[in-house]
């Protein structure tokens, strides 16, 4: 056993395990899964549409215009698409690639302030943690964003050691490609952050002369100005009005598609997006007024506070938004790393999470009754999606999580790095791929019916955009389908579509997980 233990302890220094938990979190099986919807389906078939268009200024989506992002993660996706072709790993590889570079740029700069050793267990920290992997999976924006967000706080702590004007140039650089990406809060976050870090070390006019240096405005206006320019040609000032005010203002100010929350939102999720390493948040506040009294902790928790705070206001929540409060988070915990103490303690949140996956399954189906339609249709797919390997396989990483718990000797660190990458293994290999059959296989299915048929299909109440995506054509949304049409909605929606067209007027096509094609005949 003590072999174990040392031969675990060793390999956790190699910067090898960090490749390896990368691929295990990020790489293998990346297109596995169908996409996702709302989120990957909206940014897949945007993308779509923008290669058939040729119309990379602006993106539309089932040929409404899309004002949620900008544009740089639609090029990415674009261009990989492009070479690859339709697949889902296509669409999820500009992020994949963007996780991997967060990850790399954080481990480089780690080996700059803390050394060579904390440098690799920062890194493993960050690819281990269960919300990054998420992320670097999924065809959406938060990789880039969060990549960009990492590389524009490390410089503006370069240039707080030694202000020069290269560096300077780089942080504006940084917030343009950011502000392309997901627009103001690019700015807003590295400004609030400076802004405190700065004024508490008695640095303000520093900070001001770097901020309205006129060379670094000029560089970021030459980032962003060419496409507002060329999205205005396009969408004229809708867009502006969309995004801006709709699409950031309002959803600082107001609840968006659901997504409310309240002040302490974030205290109760933020712990589960750092799994399996929650336990380490304990020690920034246990040992606040050190860190306070150290420059590089006081910038690290300043950027975790700015972060926190921010989204804690806004009225619109969702966990992945504090993501980048990771970043300061795993440098921290790095920084302390061989100080961690109780590790039975430290191993229980994922163990409590693999144990809550294995539950799930078994006791949602005593609830479906109480459920409408759509979901209890759903939901009862259940012993398709989640079969006897995955039941078999949530047992052994529970099994060997307790292992690692009660019989491995090894410091707290090593062996969360360790129940980190067997969270991966169990939430990527069978978790995921289990509510991706649930969820998203029957709408593939009805998808690639529909091509098959080569059909005029039209959406009735159902936005899950990746229905497009496989159809390889923009689906419309009608009100009153027409004869002929084939209609594509949720089996929740058919009576009110049956009080719409008449109730002997359509022919159920497909009906799988909640999910239904139907054919309008003609009178």
């Amino acid at each position: 056993m003590q072999d174990i233990s040392r031969r675990l302890h060793q390999l956790a220094y190699s910067p090898w395990l960090i490749v390896i938990a990368f691929l295990v979190a990020v790489v293998i099986g990346l297109g596995a899964t169908p996409l996702f919807d709302v989120d990957e389906g909206a940014f897949s078939e945007a993308t779509r549409e923008m290669l058939v268009s040729g119309n990379w200024a602006a993106t539309y989506l089932n040929g409404v215009p899309r004002y949620d992002k900008p544009i740089l993660i639609y090029w990415f996706q674009a261009l990989s698409v492009s070479a690859l072709g339709q697949h889902e790993w296509a669409y999820r590889l500009p992020s994949a690639l963007f996780c991997g570079l967060w990850v790399a740029v954080l481990v480089s700069f780690a080996r700059e302030q803390l050394g060579k050793h904390r440098a690799v267990i920062a890194g493993l920290f960050l690819v281990n943690i269960l919300w990054v992997g998420m992320i670097g999976r999924a065809a959406i924006a938060d990789a880039l964003l969060n990549l960009i967000l990492s590389l524009t706080l490390f410089d503006i702590w370069r240039y707080y050691q030694k202000p020069k004007l290269g560096t300077l140039l780089r942080v504006f650089a940084w917030m343009g490609l950011g502000f392309l990406t997901k627009g103001p809060v690019a700015i807003v976050i590295p400004a609030a952050v400076s802004l405190i870090f700065f004024t508490s070390r008695a640095q303000l006019m520093v900070l001001l002369r770097a901020f309205f240096h006129p060379l670094g405005w000029c560089v970021f206006l030459l980032i962003i100005l060419p496409w507002l320019w060329l999205v205005y040609q396009d969408q004229g000032i809708g867009f502006f009005k969309g995004f801006f005010i709709d699409h950031n203002l309002e959803r600082f100010s107001s609840t968006k598609e659901g997504h409310g929350g309240n002040l302490l939102y974030y205290v109760l999720t933020f712990p589960l997006v750092v799994l399996p390493f929650t336990g380490l948040l304990l020690r920034p506040l246990r040992y606040l007024k050190a860190y306070w009294a150290r420059p590089f902790e006081r910038y690290c928790l300043i950027w975790m506070a700015v972060i926190l705070t921010i989204f804690s206001v806004s009225q619109t929540q969702l966990p992945h938004y504090v993501l980048n409060a990771v970043t300061p988070f795993a440098l921290l915990s790095a920084r302390y790393a061989t100080r961690f103490k109780a590790p039975r303690a430290y191993l229980i949140p994922v163990i409590g999470l693999v144990v809550l996956f294995l539950l799930l399954p078994i006791v949602t189906p005593l609830f479906l009754a109480q459920m409408p339609a759509y979901e209890q249709e759903m939901l009862s797919r259940i012993p398709v999606a989640f079969t006897t390997g995955y039941y078999v396989a949530a047992v052994l990483v529970l099994a060997a999580l307790l292992f690692l718990q009660w019989r491995v000797r090894a410091p707290v660190w090593v062996k969360l790095v360790y129940a980190g990458v067997l969270q991966s293994i169990f939430v990527f290999h069978f978790v995921v791929p289990a509510y991706a059959e649930l969820q998203q296989a029957p709408i593939k299915k009805a998808a690639l019916m529909a091509k098959a048929a080569d059909a005029d299909v039209v959406a009735y109440r159902m936005h899950m955009p990746s229905f497009s995506v496989y159809r390889q054509e923009i689906t419309y949304t009608v009100d009153k389908p027409k004869p002929g049409q084939w209609v594509y909605t949720r089996v929740n929606n058919l009576p009110r579509l049956q009080e719409t067209i008449a109730p002997d007027r359509y022919q159920v096509l497909y009906a799988e997980g909640g999910v239904r094609l139907v054919e309008i005949k003609t009178p």
